[in-house]
């Protein structure tokens, strides 16, 4: 049963190699996803049971089999590798690309020799990514200025969380093993490799920055926390999990983003370079579950006139900010350790953002290491039905999102809560999560 799971893993990505325009093409590649993703979740569980023990060749010979299929697989669920193109050539040619948006006089020149320059989305908006993506961007592009260089960038740092949790889950007392729920997720393969998404390049440097605070290495910690900064927002939260361990992180995280953020900050207008991250976070909704009910009630109170002429869309967000930082103020309180906190907040991540795409769950998986929930596993299984409004938005450009088939989709991540008691259990100083394998 084994050998047959990790044939039909290997065969559910590859088969979507031959199927063409893959956005349009739903039903038949969520078929073919959820085939994968079965497979995934059979040996997941297998290894949590310890009916599966892979050694590190194994494990690591189908992650990399996952993610070099997945780089035959042309972009065609997300339009943002148009952008990082666009974006990574303007790291290399020395033009800040937080003042320079793709609809703007500057980037001109780069309208006739760039792939998929008319592709990219929101044209009128400069980068919202941070400085350490754009980066890798143009890394992306010195590789290749075509899509194969982000794949294999952002593939690669996918690749690289899967070995840091294979040499980081022994020091929580969890079996290495267990490094194979992400490793062999087709979802990651399919969203880093396949579509060449820049998340997984701060999911490595999270993990790295827990490993190395794990393990009393507080300089390192900072640092590479602040390398997560500055791939997505999200991570600096967990600083002072980190500061409570080490002071030293604090100092080392402050020169990390100092250095990585000062070559591109506007000194006429420093904070410029928040502008199109602060568009993206302020306008769009996809995806929502929990979030939906806080926008509805929202707007209900706005339109009783209870709530002044603030957007709508941002009035939302006060309650969702409050209870976020409350709940990582309870997990701090309780002196849960990072990865712990991490856990929770992801989790409470993926209920409440206001857009959920399928690859910002990465952040969550290599936690569920620690609390292998079979349900929230499923979700990512799941989660694939989010791609649903393509077809209609490919063809007649309008994205419209069924509630029946988000209700499906969110099933399984909201019955993984009736077995989570004891996720915020409190925790003596000085101990550390353990897992016991059954």
């Amino acid at each position: 049963m084994i050998l047959l799971c990790q044939a039909l893993l290997l065969l559910g990505l590859a088969a979507q190699i031959l199927v063409p325009n893959r956005g349009a093409a739903f039903l038949t590649c969520f078929g073919l996803q959820l085939i994968a993703s079965a497979a995934w979740l059979y040996l997941a569980l297998a290894v949590v049971r310890g009916t599966y023990r892979p050694n590190l060749p194994e494990a690591l010979g189908i992650t990399l089999a996952l993610h070099l299929l997945a780089l035959f697989l042309a972009p065609a669920l997300s339009d943002d590798i148009y952008r990082y193109l666009f974006e990574g050539r303007l790291v290399l040619d020395g033009i800040n690309p937080y003042l320079t948006a793709p609809a703007s006089e500057a980037a001109l020149p780069y309208s006739q020799s760039l792939w998929g320059f008319d592709r990219i989305n929101n044209p009128e908006i400069s980068a919202a990514y941070p400085p350490a993506v754009q980066y890798a961007l143009a890394l992306g592009v010195l590789i290749s200025s075509e899509p194969l260089g982000m794949k294999l960038v952002f593939g690669a740092f996918s690749i690289g969380a899967f070995v840091l949790l294979w040499f980081w889950l022994p020091d929580l007392g969890v079996n290495r093993r267990r490094a194979i729920l992400y490793g062999y997720c087709p979802l990651m393969a399919l969203e880093f490799a396949g579509e060449g998404h820049s998340d997984s390049l701060a999911v490595f440097c999270l993990l790295a920055a827990c490993m190395a605070s794990g393990r009393h290495r507080g300089l390192a910690a900072g640092a590479l926390l602040a390398m997560a900064c500055a791939g997505k927002l999200l991570p600096v939260l967990f600083l002072p999990f980190l500061a409570r361990r080490s002071r030293a992180s604090l100092l080392s995280f402050a020169i990390t983003i100092a250095v990585l953020y000062l070559p591109f900050i506007p000194w006429a207008d420093p904070m410029s370079i928040f502008s199109g991250t602060m568009e993206y976070s302020t306008r769009w909704r996809s995806n929502d579950s929990a979030f939906y009910l806080i926008y509805a009630a929202s707007e209900y109170l706005h339109g009783l006139g209870l709530l002044g002429s603030m957007e709508v869309q941002k009035i939302a967000k006060f309650p969702l900010a409050a209870m976020g930082l409350g709940l990582l103020f309870l997990a701090y309180r309780r002196r849960l350790p990072v990865e712990r906190a991490a856990l929770a907040f992801f989790l409470f991540f993926v209920a409440f953002a206001p857009t959920l795409h399928p690859w910002y769950c990465a952040f969550l998986l290599p936690f569920l290491c620690l609390w292998p929930n079979p349900a929230w596993l499923g979700f990512f299984a799941s989660v694939y039905l989010a791609y649903h409004v393509l077809p209609l938005w490919l063809s007649e450009g309008r994205w419209e999102e069924s509630v029946w088939i988000k209700s499906l989709e969110y099933a399984p991540f909201y019955l993984g809560f009736l077995g989570s008691r004891g996720l915020l259990a409190r925790e003596p100083e000085g101990t550390r999560t353990t897992a016991v394998e059954s």
